[in-house]
């Protein structure tokens, strides 16, 4: 058997999935992480809301990453307008099933499992982006406003400098030779 077929062979995605799943677990702890430490900074008679607030921006979260944000963060990946076009965009949309955040299993796809968690991990990351940055306002602003902001950098600002950075065919990997792989 050579080396490639064995790289190849299906049976071996359980190992890679595997490692997803683990990743997520401990993932999962960072913005619960930052949720505790926000509720023992903020003052005592703000602490409950703002409890609540962080916890409520989940839902907005997932359903603005569903709904655009997954889109938004693979069509700046070829950059707009300065290395490429939104040609990756249709196949992020959350209604296709060859690259939307779906739960389709599409066996003609090479890695048709991995989308779901990778969404999963989109989704973890946006929220913790929100929670750092939000958690600073607070005790200063509504919760009306704090769910716009939610919104904007959860789902707008943040998929772009995710598509910017993380994307090797991205304008930044192009243009300054930054690729940032792994996140860091």
């Amino acid at each position: 058997m050579k080396m490639n077929e064995l790289s190849l062979n299906p049976s071996n995605y359980i190992f890679n999935d595997l490692f997803l799943l683990i990743s997520i677990l401990f993932l999962v702890f960072l913005p619960f992480g930052v949720i505790i430490r926000t509720y023992g900074i903020s003052r005592e008679k703000f602490s409950i809301s703002s409890l609540i607030i962080l916890f409520l921006s989940l839902p907005v979260i997932i359903i603005t990453s569903y709904l655009f944000g997954w889109a938004i963060s693979f069509a700046f990946s070829n950059g707009p307008g300065i290395t490429g076009s939104f040609s990756s965009f249709y196949f992020s949309l959350p209604w296709n099933s060859n690259m939307g955040p779906t739960l389709n299993l599409n066996s003609d796809l090479l890695s048709y499992k991995i989308t779901p968690l990778k969404f999963i991990t989109f989704v973890i990351f946006s929220w913790s982006i929100v929670l750092f940055l939000g958690s600073s306002l607070l005790e200063r602003i509504r919760i009306g406003a704090f769910l716009i902001l939610v919104i904007i950098l959860g789902s707008v600002f943040w998929p772009i400098a995710l598509s910017w950075s993380w994307s090797n065919s991205g304008w930044m990997s192009k243009i300054f030779g930054y690729h940032d792989a792994f996140g860091s």
